[in-house]
């Protein structure tokens, strides 16, 4: 968004990820600390927003999901858009990859992922390369919607789609291979 010279704000709640990102901004770009269940923001005061990377699903509850998608409807103008990325539930359950390892300098992390009910529940053992020193242990849980359930609950929001895809390619959606779930939608009538 900065290369193409558009205003943009980039909202997280980790302070490290924010400290980490600022470095980087170009002008017009800021960084604000928040949470997404209540942005910080007025109603109405943007054009678009951007979901991506599957930054959604992450709350036990589903009450707080919605809220994410809600406070989304909230800050967009009517005639504003949403571009939502998503992982396609169908497609992970096929091609999930059980584990893994990743190294850094500092790191090696070992992951372990399972479909867990409605979930998928990612577990990184972060183990220091010297060997010195505990492993560190976290996990990761994002509910898995499917994309009948987003249609659904967007619509519920005044969100109407305006288009559909399957990859970060543009491809179509296919329910059985694509990898992900893409919606450009766009809001409605009277803030919500």
């Amino acid at each position: 968004l900065g290369r193409r010279g558009q205003r943009a704000v980039g909202l997280d709640l980790s302070q490290p990820l924010l400290g980490a990102a600022r470095g980087r901004l170009r002008p017009g770009l800021a960084l604000v600390r928040g949470d997404m269940r209540q942005l910080p923001f007025r109603t109405g005061c943007f054009d678009g927003a951007l979901s991506m990377f599957t930054s959604f699903g992450y709350f036990r509850d589903d009450e707080e999901n919605w809220q994410v998608l809600a406070e989304l409807a909230r800050v967009l103008r009517p005639g504003g858009w949403l571009f939502f990325d998503f992982l396609n539930r169908r497609h992970l359950e096929q091609q999930l990859v059980r584990r893994g390892q990743r190294q850094s300098r500092a790191w090696v992390a070992e992951e372990e992922r399972a479909i867990e009910g409605d979930r998928i529940v990612k577990r990184v053992t972060l183990r220091p390369r010297t060997g010195a020193g505990e492993p560190l242990h976290y996990e990761e849980s994002v509910r898995l919607f499917s994309p009948a359930e987003l249609s659904a609950g967007l619509a519920g929001l005044s969100f109407g789609e305006c288009g559909r895809w399957g990859d970060y390619h543009g491809r179509p959606f296919a329910p059985e291979t694509s990898p992900r779930l893409i919606l450009l939608l766009e809001r409605a009538g009277a803030t919500p």
